[in-house]
């Protein structure tokens, strides 16, 4: 018999909701493993503005914090990219901008 094991969502169990609940007591332990360093990029824009920003993971949260992950009222798209994978930046967007578990 085969097992496959996955390292994002370990001890899963089949018929479980999928995804993971950044906010659910115990995530930070379960994947808080899973650390590297990011390059994030964010670019809010509309027809008529385009702003850019870098960061790296401490500056990217303190940023999301600061402005409770809103954009600037003269933005109507914002779209960040993030280069790697560390859970402080998965958790963050999580918390941040999703409504259902990161899947």
């Amino acid at each position: 018999m085969n097992h496959i094991h996955n390292a994002f969502n370990p001890g899963h169990q089949i018929g479980a909701e999928p995804g993971v609940d950044p906010r659910r007591p115990g995530s930070d332990a379960a994947y808080g493993h899973i650390k590297e360093t990011c390059e994030i990029e964010v670019t809010d824009y509309s027809t008529t503005n385009c702003d850019i920003r870098q960061y790296d993971n401490a500056g990217f949260i303190e940023h999301i914090r600061a402005t409770k992950g809103k954009r600037p009222p003269w933005a109507k798209v914002r779209w960040i990219n993030v280069a790697g994978i560390s859970w402080d930046i998965i958790s963050c967007l999580g918390i941040f901008y999703s409504e259902a578990n990161l899947s």
